[in-house]
């Protein structure tokens, strides 16, 4: 039998009773203030940081000893989230990038340099029921992410974020079965249909990209490990300080009376954000 292990950054226990060597001596160093290693070595880990769960991706991937680098369509409005994490985490631990356009062919091709693993979770996030303006950037976006991927050396690992919702729209009351081979071809057929629900073109777009993500790893063989989460309604501390986005902000609009995004998406499996950002990280 023949096997590869591909390991990253190694922390744990030190046996010889010093402050250890290699990287098990990082953590000492930090602790005394000397980051210059981990300087040295740069952003171990890329995440697109924008919304709850990506945002909490990013900061237990901070918490697990990684340099993360992430990505937002406007450096100046993310300097909060380096501000963020440099006073939970040092300073350096935490940069961004600009991408403006995902679907540019080239789009993550800087931010994914030198880099040893990437969680995609970028998305169209408008809920817009035109779906040509929600399905073709969602899916160029993922494609685009394996193709810079594809051509970084340091990579050995991409997790995709896909969503229940290629799966199934959550039906009240009703149970279903899944498997790895169940797609929500009915929300990909609902979502051309004339005046669509916007929930349904945002789920159509998830299948859509989810497909062609699998289809891309299926006739590129990457070298690098892949997969995808699917998670549902995200709910958990907000660590922006303020109201959060996306599903984050459903409970204090709810509490301030605002249902209108409830009765929007209806009836949903909910998720705590901290357990979808533990399984990008696993």
């Amino acid at each position: 039998q023949t096997s590869a292990v591909l390991p990253n950054t190694n922390f744990g226990p030190i046996l010889d009773g010093g402050e250890g060597s290699s990287t098990g001596s990082f953590p000492i160093k930090i602790w005394k203030g000397d980051t210059s290693m981990m300087n040295f070595i740069g952003p171990q880990y890329f995440v697109d940081v924008r919304d709850t769960a990506r945002l909490h991706v990013a900061d237990q991937l901070l918490q697990a000893g990684y340099h993360v680098r992430g990505t937002s369509r406007s450096k100046d409005k993310a300097d909060w989230m380096v501000q963020l994490f440099s006073s939970k985490y040092g300073e350096n631990r935490f940069e961004v990038y600009e991408v403006p356009d995902m679907m540019a062919d080239t789009a993550f091709d800087e931010s994914v340099r030198g880099v040893a693993g990437i969680a995609h979770l970028a998305s169209i996030l408008s809920f817009s029921n035109n779906p040509d303006e929600v399905i073709p950037p969602t899916v160029k976006g993922t494609l685009n992410i394996l193709k810079s991927a594809s051509k970084e050396p340091s990579i050995k690992s991409v997790v995709y974020t896909s969503s229940s919702t290629a799966v199934l729209l959550p039906e009240a009351n009703k149970e279903i079965t899944v498997t790895k081979d169940t797609w929500n071809q009915k929300a990909i057929e609902m979502a051309y249909q004339p005046d669509p629900n916007g929930y349904v073109v945002y789920g159509a777009s998830k299948t859509m990209a989810e497909k062609a993500f699998w289809e891309a790893i299926e006739q590129t063989k990457p070298p690098f490990q892949t997969s995808a989460v699917l998670p549902n309604t995200n709910f958990g501390p907000i660590l922006d300080g303020g109201e959060g986005s996306s599903t984050g902000s459903f409970p204090i609009k709810i509490w301030k009376g605002d249902t209108s995004m409830m009765n929007f998406i209806g009836p949903q499996y909910f998720v705590d954000v901290r357990d979808t950002a533990r399984l990008h990280v696993a």
